[in-house]
């Protein structure tokens, strides 16, 4: 556009679904083209051809199905602050699923998502839920129930920020109350001992709404998605110059936690079945952390800083999981919401102990979905973005107005930042990255936060150059491969531009993090390829 390269990606994502044919085995032989042996199993050229000729070899497999997710629109956060919403923006997110049926892709059902205006109209179809709740509860305490297609949707929305504890993505507290699930558990006759995920009516209800699209989506995701995949350059006119077009808007991390913990589950389900065992057949709770699956496991790791963790006795105890006492942190509700059969706090540490990019404000949700009827044409919660932030509070006693010299400050929510977020300026050292070395990783980190350069990126020019001499720094929390970001926050990738004159840090300094794969922490919708709006006019 007028003689320069624009780019950026869209929060948009397709999964194609392949199945492999019966090998009469037990999946036995299929299982085991999974696995990669030999003295050059690191080598990614290896590794890809080994993927290619075995279990990714198309002329073995059946396309099954085209799962969707894409964000549709998107409230920035003066929006809110406008309509007196209070959250720090939010996003709705469309999920479907088509199958070839007759030549042609046709909508498919939701897996154990429940079409909640049909079944509200139809006592026969409520009867239904309930005998097949009352059934089905072994099965649904493990992980590995199919609600009966009849009682499915083919179309889910989901909604971010908060979403983990918002009813537009619990449809199941919809549909049948605590005190119902309750007797629903008791009424199984299952010995609470045995039981591996549910204690409770409201354990009941936790483990049906994660299991649904837009519970699950919403659950440890990177707002509504869990792959985003890799940033790559090799379109457009130039590599060269798409990456530098895209300088200061690319992810560090292409998936989020509930992905990272989900390989190490799938892992040792592949290994068992690929040597003939049984496998586990346990699925944990979606934001529960990686877990080590031997004798009979899952044994959890702890949950380190602010993230999700389990707050009551709902869960069983294989399916709980703790914070990090090395870390001093404990389990507290940040964000709550009387209208939600149940909600995770976060894990937090001590005043003594706060730095940069902790969560430092408090929420109480007034749920719109909860009160509403339900009668909407497209899905119950078509209208959920009328749900407000009724109570904020600080965590932390701390300034919360204009920075002030190097003391920590959090920032309001109305900023765009969900929960707040600590932070100061960063002291000269901090700025040249002085602390980055091989070996080690701090919690806080000079990064990028915004400044005029980012408003000028957020009118759709996405000039590398007018953003690099308009952004701020700020101290906020690195990120890695095995340490996370917050709920509504994104790990990202320190940009090239901070080798310019201007910030003076040492390209040696920056392949250390690029290497090592240390990001910063930021909000969502402050990365530009998972927001729908602000994107460079195509010409």
């Amino acid at each position: 556009m007028n003689g320069k390269t624009y780019a950026s990606r869209m929060p948009f994502t397709v999964n194609m679904v392949f199945s492999y044919g019966d090998d009469g085995k037990n999946c036995r032989d299929i299982a085991a083209l999974w696995r990669i042996d030999g003295m050059d199993k690191d080598d990614p050229t290896v590794i890809a051809r080994r993927l290619l000729q075995g279990p990714l070899d198309l002329s073995k497999l059946t396309f099954k199905q085209m799962e969707i997710n894409a964000q549709v629109a998107r409230f920035p956060s003066d929006l809110e602050n406008m309509e007196n919403r209070k959250f720090a923006g939010q996003a709705i997110y469309w999920m479907r699923i088509f199958a070839v049926r007759g030549g042609k892709f046709q909508p498919a059902k939701l897996e154990n998502t429940p079409d909640v205006q049909a079944i509200l109209k139809d006592p026969a179809k409520q009867k239904q839920l309930l005998e097949y709740l009352s059934g089905h509860m072994a099965e649904i305490d493990t992980g590995v129930f199919n609600l009966p297609e009849s009682l499915e949707a083919d179309v889910a929305l989901s909604f971010s920020t908060a979403g983990s504890s918002r009813v537009a993505n619990r449809p199941f507290d919809l549909l049948v109350d605590r005190e119902q699930a309750g007797k629903i558990v008791t009424a199984a006759g299952i010995p609470a001992k045995s039981l591996k995920f549910v204690q409770s009516g409201a354990g009941l209800l936790e483990r049906l709404n994660t299991s649904s699209c837009m519970g699950c989506h919403q659950s440890s995701s990177t707002a509504g998605f869990h792959f985003l995949g890799v940033d790559r350059f090799d379109f457009g006119s130039g590599a060269d110059a798409i990456k530098s077009a895209l300088d200061g808007n690319k992810l560090q991390l292409p998936f989020s936690p509930h992905v990272y913990a989900e390989l190490a589950r799938r892992k040792d389900y592949v290994e068992r079945v690929s040597s003939g065992q049984a496998p586990n057949m346990f699925r944990p709770h979606p934001s529960a952390p990686a877990a080590v699956w031997e004798n009979g496991g899952p044994t959890y790791a702890p949950a380190g800083d602010n993230m999700p963790c389990p707050l009551n006795a709902d869960l069983a105890n294989s399916a709980k999981w703790s914070c990090s006492s090395t870390r001093n942190l404990s389990c507290q509700a940040v964000v709550t919401n009387a209208s939600a059969s149940s909600y995770l706090g976060q894990c937090l540490p001590g005043a003594q102990n706060i730095y940069a990019g902790l969560s430092c404000r408090s929420n109480v949700i007034d749920d719109s979905t909860a009160k509403s009827d339900a009668k909407e044409p497209l899905s119950f919660n078509l209208r959920s973005f009328n749900d407000r932030v009724s109570k904020d509070e600080l965590i932390y006693k701390m300034p919360e107005g204009k920075l002030s010299g190097y003391d920590y400050n959090c920032r309001p929510t109305r900023i765009g930042v969900p929960l707040g977020r600590i932070t100061r300026p960063c002291k000269p050292d901090e700025s040249k990255l002085a602390a980055i070395q091989p070996g080690s990783i701090p919690d806080e980190i000079c990064a990028i936060v915004g400044g005029k350069g980012f408003e000028q990126m957020a009118k759709g020019y996405f000039d590398s150059a007018v953003f690099a001499a308009g952004v701020g720094r700020g101290l906020l929390n690195v990120c890695t491969p095995s340490r996370f970001c917050r709920e509504d926050y994104i790990c990202q990738e320190m940009p090239e531009l901070l080798t310019g004159a201007k910030f003076n840090v040492s390209t040696q300094t920056l392949n250390i993090l690029k290497s090592r794969k240390i990001g910063f922490c930021t909000p969502t919708y402050f990365v530009y390829q998972l927001r729908l709006d602000g994107h460079p006019n195509p010409r």
